[in-house]
Order: structure tokens, then sequence, then C-alpha cells
């Protein structure tokens, strides 16, 4: 019965258990009653999403769940899924990518870090700087170097009447 059952389609088991058809994500679930036991769900993935993970070591891994992939390898399903979104760059040393139709790699969004090579900094009676580290610059005229970073991000206009001038703009 379970090999008959198991060779089934989705539509086929629905029609036979006269079951509740209920959509989740990308999976047609049929939750089934069976008899004098609780119910049981039977998933099958239509159009599932595919990944490919890299782990620390350097083996490549294909697979459709990425939940339970995370499970199994006792991963945070979030940084993972970040991971694969191109949000973080790895999780505990993992890479992972979603999986086009036709195999090749989906690279949604670009993980990239800006960084500044100089600060042009002005001070408050009008007199520029230029500095490669802000951090150093803020403990040596004693300013705090958060606030300095929010005006930087401009975020804050001024810290302690001192500008940061971005890209020719004050």
């Amino acid at each position: 019965m379970k090999q008959e059952w198991d060779s089934m389609s989705i539509d086929e088991r629905y029609n036979k258990s006269n079951g509740l058809r209920s959509y989740y994500k990308n999976i047609d679930a049929v939750i089934l009653k069976e008899k004098n036991t609780k119910a049981s769900i039977i998933a099958a993935e239509k159009s599932a999403k595919s990944y490919e993970a890299t782990s620390p070591n350097g083996s490549i891994i294909s697979f459709k769940n990425l939940r339970k992939f995370c499970r199994d390898n006792n991963l945070s399903f979030s940084g993972m899924n970040s991971v694969a979104k191109g949000i973080q760059s790895h999780h505990r040393k993992w890479t992972c990518y979603e999986l086009s139709e036709n195999g090749e790699r989906i690279i949604s969004f670009v993980w990239t870090k800006k960084r500044v090579s100089e600060w042009i900094l002005i001070s408050p009676n009008g007199e520029k700087s230029v500095c490669d580290n802000l951090k150093k610059f803020c403990k040596d005229n004693s300013l705090s170097y958060t606030s300095m970073s929010k005006v930087a991000n401009g975020k804050m206009k001024h810290h302690k009447d001192w500008k940061v001038e971005r890209d020719g703009i004050i």
C-alpha cells in the first residue's frame, strides 16, 4: 500500500483521500485524516528553490530545502538565507547560492562594504582637514567617533560644529 501511495501524484493522493489541500510558500501539502491517528502531512515540492552550498572544507552540496539543510548541519536558517540572498558573504564559513532552473547561480544582491580612504573634515572655524583614519582623528581632537561617523554617513549634520564633506557636499 505504501509503495502504491508513494508512486501517486499529489492530485491522485488528494482525490483518493478526500483530504484538505493547503498551500504554504512553494510547497503543495495534502493533509490526510487517517483512522484513529492524528493528521499526517505529505508534502511535494512543485516549484521549490534549489540551492548549492560550499562547506568550510570546500565540498559542494546541492539541495532543495534550505531549512532542512540548516537543521541537519546545525546552521542558522536566517544566516544561511542572508548568504543565499547575497546580504552576507558567509555564515560560519559556509557559502550558499540559489540556483536557477538551468542550474546557474542567482545573485540577487551583491554584498559590498563601502570604504572611504580619505575623510575631508571641516572644523568649527571653517578650516578643512584631510585624514585617513577617522577614529584616530576623533581621539586626537576630543570628538566622539560614533557621532562623527553619523555625521559622515549623513545621519547627523554636525558634531561639536565639525562637519564632514561627502562627494563635494557638506
